[in-house]
């Protein structure tokens, strides 16, 4: 009887192209691809505050949201937020980032608030503004990650969301500063947030706050806008055409990153 001898492969898998391909059953070709994201919405504008009244209160960081999603051959619609502009008075809010498409849940961050003329930062849909309590004090805004005016510090913006999505740990989503303490202090900026006094403004791209200015001086900040941020693992997109973004690469993924509207596109 002749004896039978099971063929094996010659090797063991690992995450390059090439191996990818010859582990693959002969004519199967995946349809989905699994793909982590990060959606920042857009920080609101700064305000200035009443002259012998008050200093200007922080706009709010934008929503930050992460997780995955599954994705189908299609195109998907990336909205990035904008940041919101700052005032003498009512300050305005931000835009929000959405990403929405084919077999997916909408994800959608929304943005952070502006702020009045008022001793109280500007709000988000998760967490409030401070309210400036001594002198003239003005509020730090929410952030992304807390109310505003953390550890009893009401001139300070709310901290932000820490993201590691591109390889390097990034806060985003930072409330703005008070535009002063009223004693000649200043609050700190954090995660994106507008600085006080001269009303910084929040970072691009990172959906912070502005920051609260001075009612004399005029100065105030408008918000941070936001971004979209998507990776998956470069060997699982061997078969597939990816577009859209700008691409970079961090160990064993391909990110790519959307500062301004468009569309990522899978073929």
């Amino acid at each position: 009887m002749r004896k039978f001898s099971p063929r094996t492969r010659q090797g063991t898998p690992n995450s390059t192209t090439a191996a990818v391909k010859n582990w693959m059953p002969k004519g199967f070709r995946p349809t989905t691809l699994l793909v982590e994201y990060l959606v920042q919405g857009g920080g609101g504008g700064g305000s200035n505050g009443v002259n012998g009244v008050n200093y200007g209160s922080g706009g709010a960081g934008g929503v930050s949201k992460s997780g995955t999603f599954t994705l189908q051959k299609a195109a998907y619609t990336i909205t990035v937020g904008g940041g919101g502009a700052a005032a003498f008075g009512t300050s305005s809010a931000g835009t929000s980032s959405i990403v929405s498409g084919t077999g997916i849940s909408t994800v959608t961050a929304t943005a952070g608030n502006g702020t009045t003329t008022g001793r109280t930062g500007g709000s988000n849909a998760d967490y409030n503004g401070a309210t400036g309590t001594t002198g003239f004090q003005g509020g730090g805004g929410a952030g992304a990650g807390g109310d505003g005016g953390p550890s009893g510090v009401k001139i300070n913006g709310g901290p932000g969301v820490s993201s590691s999505i591109t390889g390097t740990s990034v806060g985003r989503g930072g409330g703005g500063v008070s535009g002063s303490s009223g004693n000649g202090g200043n609050g700190t900026a954090t995660d994106g947030g507008g600085s006080g006094a001269n009303g910084g403004p929040g970072t691009t791209n990172s959906g912070g706050g502005g920051g609260g200015g001075d009612p004399i001086t005029g100065s105030n900040g408008n918000g941070g806008s936001g971004i979209v941020i998507v990776r998956w693992l470069t060997a699982d997109a061997t078969f597939f055409t990816i577009t859209g973004g700008t691409e970079t690469t961090s160990g064993s993924y391909t990110i790519r990153s959307f500062t301004s509207s468009g569309s990522l596109t899978i073929a």
